[in-house]
């Protein structure tokens, strides 16, 4: 393994505290716990944490995968498919604050947001 993909795992690993955070973190927190409420800060918690891993793990795809791609050594792959996953997780999770965001009573309460 080159220099070049010792860093990239680096990288990987190091964002995987951003990503979990993201992934578990929910863009309204009392619809979460069953109540009626809307939470201003909920969707742009998730929205920070959520689009920065998603920018380290999308860049994971293009490095492992494109250096799996003449070789197609294992562990490559294994890197990439899960980075994508990640990347779909995130995907998911952005698309719910987004949604929150644009939700009527969202809007009505907290502003225009984005």
């Amino acid at each position: 393994m080159s220099i070049r993909n010792i860093s990239a795992i680096a990288l990987l690993v190091l964002a995987a505290p951003l990503a979990i955070i993201a992934l578990i973190t929910t863009p309204n927190e009392y619809t979460a716990m069953g109540q009626s409420g809307v939470d201003c800060d909920g969707p742009f918690g998730v929205l920070v944490f959520a689009l920065a891993a998603l920018v380290v793990y999308a860049l994971g795809i293009g490095i492992f995968a494109i250096s799996a791609f003449p070789k197609s050594p294992a562990l490559r792959i294994l890197i990439a498919a899960s980075s994508l996953i990640i990347c779909g997780a995130l995907g998911i999770q952005i698309a719910l604050s987004i949604h929150e965001l644009q939700t009527d009573a969202h809007q009505e309460t907290c502003g225009s947001g984005l």
